[in-house]
């Protein structure tokens, strides 16, 4: 049995996995060392990357049941600690190790896998150390968040519209809009998504508030009430 850790979080498909890992003691092949697998969703469906102790850098792609496998061989040596990133984009793969590209392969296993759960392993008798594991499954494209108030004579109201893929001229695609969207009302206000009589402001802020890889929306408003001015 191989010790292995399986992420509880499923990542998009479209994802960049970082780790840094060593080996402390490896078995009697090559292939008994620390294993990275950025998509897994079970054992016919895998994309791992292993550094053999012979310096070896081996990345298996296995969909379905069916396995491709691509290697080079470097001087890495399995025992000191190394940085491997794979980056997925479509059906393509690229492994970096210590910020070096050493495979780019494209293959239509690569995103037929799709969304799936990260895995580490210490294969076979190993003893294998992982540390600082990064997962990004983001675009790299700027999003955007409007926020209006609607400071009409009797309630106010806070709208909000978000506008994602923003490309370098600075446009937005016409199907990468978000319905409009008012904010709901909370504890005095939560009988409706009112705000009050009279306001004179408003903002909104982006933030993952609760470190759970989500973003969470901030809003605030000045109250103005005629009593007070």
């Amino acid at each position: 049995m191989s010790p292995k850790i399986v992420s509880k979080t499923t990542f998009a498909s479209d994802r960049t996995v970082q780790v840094r890992m060593k080996a402390i003691t490896a078995g009697p092949n090559s292939w008994y060392a620390p294993w990275i697998s950025g998509k897994y969703v079970d054992t016919a469906n895998n994309a791992l990357v292993v550094l053999h102790t012979t310096g070896l850098l081996e990345l298996s792609v296995t969909q379905g049941g069916s396995t491709s496998s691509y290697t080079t061989q470097t001087s890495l040596n399995v025992y000191d600690w190394h940085t491997v990133k794979m980056a997925f984009v479509g059906d393509n793969l690229k492994v970096y190790v210590d910020d070096t590209l050493y495979l780019d392969r494209t293959d239509a296993k690569i995103g037929a896998i799709g969304a799936s759960q990260i895995r580490l392993a210490s294969w076979g008798p190993t003893h294998a150390h992982f540390d600082d594991a990064v997962i990004d499954d983001t675009d790299g494209k700027p999003d955007l968040v409007f926020m209006w108030l609607n400071d009409a004579s009797t309630t106010n109201e806070m709208y909000y519209r978000v506008a994602w893929n923003v490309d370098g001229n600075d446009n937005v695609c016409g199907t990468c809009w978000s319905v409009v969207k008012w904010t709901p009302g909370k504890g005095w206000f939560s009988s409706s998504a009112t705000i009050g009589p009279t306001s004179k402001g408003a903002g909104a802020a982006i933030a993952d508030l609760n470190n759970n890889g989500h973003l969470e929306l901030v809003f605030t408003y000045m109250n103005a009430p005629v009593w007070r001015q």
